[in-house]
């Protein structure tokens, strides 16, 4: 029935006396939408949650709410949670292609590619002309694809670079192969080549194993007795998730390793443990520890082995739709003892979805010589669209009396 506007003065009087003497009408069904849309702007994901929950229980048949509840769970990482959301949505509202595809992007972020191909593969049978369909298959297909991935960095005392490729497999594993380089003029370079394979079980969970072939090139024959010449590294990691908010990570590497003056043999050992914390949209952490066991720099024998405790704290922070901050507190970033311990900040601005302004600080506190700063300013560019994600910019190098203005990019292009 369509309400008919009042024909007189009086007939609107009368409607207007009846409209305040009535009881107020329910709310309208859809600001149970609106205000979660509020919530899920300002990142107060609980209280959208909490909105969910409360038009659930009014209405379990609305197939807008689950469907908004399984983009939810995705956000959060709650990707079989957010899988049954979904699927109570499509049993609700079968003509709607969001569902199947919301399925099939918790499969993909659990790198179930096989159970992802057949979800995206319904969605395209079903609605073949859908524009959201045909994207997100092409995205999915460019995910499963192998990556290039290459990285350029100069400083006052090095010119690193690597090249690398990331391919896909099947049951769920990543082979990465990478050829890396770091040139430190007159001293020496290093040269690595690296593989690892990991094998992902779900969202945070999953177990790699890596190797590096290694060794440092002298352009002037070593002179100083501690002087490592090849090497061979290995790791083992092994990444658990302990409820939706926080997980834990183990890895263990050890280097059997060769003296380029006297060609003594020792084995490095290191072993780190650390809990990553995503404790709302807002705020994640990090928090560390370990032990390395390697040669005493001071020393020119392999007998000089020393314990060091190693630590790692690091924040994020995102303060508005916008900007977002970081900071890193890490000793011993490498399994080697050349740096006793650095400090890293960041912030960034988010342009659009695809342009960010970036700016960074790091402190490296060396064992030798003196300390280093380095700071960088660039712009990062990401659009799946195109298959690639950039950074480029310039950093400015401080070390001792030295400073000096260097590039640095880094690009990942997916076939």
């Amino acid at each position: 029935m369509t309400l008919q506007p009042p024909r007189s003065p009086t007939a609107a009087l009368l409607l207007t006396g009846l409209a305040l003497c009535m009881p107020a009408a329910p709310a309208a069904a859809e600001d149970w939408s609106d205000k979660v849309a509020m919530d899920v702007a300002g990142y107060r994901w609980t209280e959208a949650r909490r909105q969910l929950d409360l038009e659930l229980r009014r209405n379990p048949g609305n197939a807008r709410a689950w469907r908004t509840l399984g983009r939810l769970e995705r956000w959060e990482g709650n990707l079989a949670a957010s899988r049954t959301a979904y699927a109570r949505a499509a049993a609700l509202d079968p003509d709607s292609e969001t569902d199947v595809l919301g399925i099939a992007m918790a499969y993909r972020l659990e790198r179930d590619f096989q159970s992802a191909a057949s979800a995206y593969a319904e969605a395209q049978q079903r609605w073949p002309e859908a524009q959201d369909v045909q994207e997100a298959v092409a995205a999915f297909e460019r995910a499963s694809r192998p990556s290039l991935v290459s990285s350029f960095e100069r400083n006052l005392t090095s010119r690193a670079s690597n090249l690398g490729v990331n391919l896909p497999l099947p049951l769920r594993l990543d082979l990465f192969v990478e050829r890396y380089r770091d040139d430190r003029g007159q001293l020496s370079a290093r040269v690595e080549d690296r593989v690892s394979l990991r094998h992902t079980f779900g969202r945070n969970h999953f177990l790699e194993v890596a190797a590096r072939d290694g060794a440092f090139e002298y352009p002037v024959p070593a002179t100083d007795d501690s002087a490592l010449g090849p090497y061979r590294e290995y790791r083992l990691r092994y990444t658990l998730p302990l409820g939706p908010k926080h997980h834990v990570s183990a890895q263990y590497g050890w280097r059997p390793s060769e003296l380029a003056v006297s060609g003594g043999r020792y084995t490095a050992h290191k072993g780190e443990l650390a809990l990553y914390s995503d404790w709302n949209p807002l705020l994640s952490t990090t928090i560390g520890t370990g032990v390395l066991r390697d040669l005493d720099s001071d020393r020119a024998d392999t007998l000089g082995l020393r314990d060091t405790v190693l630590w790692h704290v690091a924040a994020n922070f995102r303060l508005s739709a916008k900007w977002s901050i970081g900071g890193e507190f890490i000793t011993n970033p490498d399994l080697d003892d050349s740096i006793e311990h650095g400090i890293h900040l960041r912030i960034a601005y988010d342009v659009d979805d695809d342009w960010t302004v970036i700016a960074r600080f790091r402190q490296d506190d060396h064992r030798r010589g003196d300390d280093e700063q380095v700071g960088f300013a660039g712009l990062r560019f990401s659009r799946s669209q195109h298959h690639l994600w950039m950074e480029a910019g310039l950093s400015y190098a401080v070390r001792g009396q030295q400073d000096g203005l260097y590039p640095l990019g880094t690009l990942q292009y997916r076939f």
